[in-house]
């Protein structure tokens, strides 16, 4: 009886342990982006009022990224953000998580990690304010319209497409669309 709660504990322990690393490793990208962004957006902004990255800055994002990726760090959040805003609009429709990593690819910022594309969804899922996941089609820009594939972001089924209770169901609904 005693070894088993004594082994239940030491269960329990490691979660925890893993869950602090997690979030301190989230933390951390958090600070980063928020490092970057400070730079390019005033401090009193807010996503809604915060102005368009400019094509200057966004091709500096872009070549810090490359250099960074070359010397084996991760790429981070607003590094990825503006390299997948490029995808997006480059190609003018949504694009899919494996679509945003093959233009990744072959733009020469390749999305490092074991498992590129659970990366990339995850910083898709954490980038939701901006891009929206259109079933069928692919990621697309919250805000802007796609008439090509019906999307209008004040309309009500938009509304209800855009909010995922948890990141499993975000990842679900990730993987009907791919």
């Amino acid at each position: 009886m005693i070894t088993n709660a004594i082994a239940m504990a030491n269960s329990r322990l490691a979660e925890i342990k893993t869950q602090i690393a997690d979030l301190q490793t989230e933390a951390s990208e958090i600070e980063n982006a928020l490092a970057v962004m400070s730079r390019f957006v005033p401090v009193w902004a807010t996503p809604e009022t915060a102005p368009p990255i400019r094509d200057d800055v966004a091709r500096g994002i872009e070549t810090q990224a490359k250099h960074a990726i070359s010397l084996g760090f991760q790429m981070g959040q607003a590094e990825f953000e503006v390299l997948a805003t490029r995808a997006i609009n480059e190609a003018g429709r949504p694009l899919t998580r494996t679509q945003i990593l093959a233009w990744l690819e072959n733009n020469g910022t390749p999305m490092p990690g074991t498992d590129a594309s659970k990366n990339a969804g995850t910083k898709l899922w954490r980038a939701r304010e901006r891009f929206v996941n259109i079933r069928g089609a692919g990621y697309w820009f919250k805000d802007r319209p796609c008439p090509a594939v019906g999307y209008d972001p004040r309309s009500v089924a938009a509304a209800l497409q855009q909010h995922f209770a948890t990141q499993e169901d975000f990842e679900k609904e990730e993987e009907a669309t791919a």
